[in-house]
């Protein structure tokens, strides 16, 4: 499911109607330190990094990637499963820095995904104008 814009939210869509449900996941030996991040940039863009493959660019969650775009929108990290390690907006956040979700690191063992949904809005957090569900971090080792 790709996300969905509320019905009355009233500002321009910031945020690309084709922004779809974000899954990072890192497999690494056993032993090893593993860690799966999804950053929100505050250019509008979105960076998957692991420790098995580093930073790699993903998508973009603005329209219109640009600098300072971060600045007008607010985003919320809402865990509806598992565990996450850290979590840069468990409240409205405003995207004016890079906000990461975060999990592990984690040394062995099949890492439990985390399932989270990704709320923005344009004010704070009083309305929601724009919801992705079905995200989410995985950890396993081979």
């Amino acid at each position: 499911m790709t996300g969905s814009y509320a019905a009355f939210a009233a500002s321009p869509q910031l945020v690309t109607p084709s922004f779809a449900p974000q899954a990072v996941s890192s497999t690494i030996g056993i032993g090893g330190s593993n860690t799966a991040r999804l950053r929100l940039n505050s250019d509008g863009t979105t960076q998957a990094i692991t420790t098995a493959g580093g930073t790699v660019s993903r998508t973009a969650w603005a329209a219109n990637p640009a600098a300072g775009i971060g600045n007008s929108v607010w985003v919320r990290y809402t865990v509806t499963g598992g565990t996450a390690t850290s979590n840069g907006a468990s409240a409205f956040t405003q995207i004016s820095t890079n906000i990461d979700i975060v999990k592990g690191p984690q040394t062995n063992g099949v890492g439990s995904p985390v399932t989270y949904t990704i709320d923005f809005s344009y004010d704070g957090g009083a309305t929601i104008a724009f919801t992705v569900t079905g995200n989410t971090l995985t950890l396993d080792f081979v």
